[in-house]
């Protein structure tokens, strides 16, 4: 699923889930989580892939790969 727009930021917020040892992006801010912000523009749409270029603005761990369903669109099904 492609992102629902050419270029942006994308500014989320962190939740830890120790007894998962997992993290899951919000889009409001709450005590203890962590702000994560990135843009992104895409490059290049092939058949089934889209090429982006990424620039982090914070430098969070799996910060790319937390916030890029979120950004297509997708359901991010650890929330639940």
């Amino acid at each position: 699923m492609p992102p629902k727009k050419d270029k942006d930021i994308s500014t989320h917020y962190l939740v830890r889930n120790l007894q998962k040892n997992d993290q899951y992006p919000i889009d409001t801010e709450k005590p203890g989580n962590k702000k994560t912000v990135l843009d992104y523009k895409i490059l290049t749409i092939l058949k089934h892939y889209y090429l982006l270029q990424i620039h982090l603005h914070t430098e969070r761990l799996h910060q790319i790969g937390s916030q890029l369903p979120v950004i297509n669109g997708l359901p991010d099904q650890r929330q639940t």
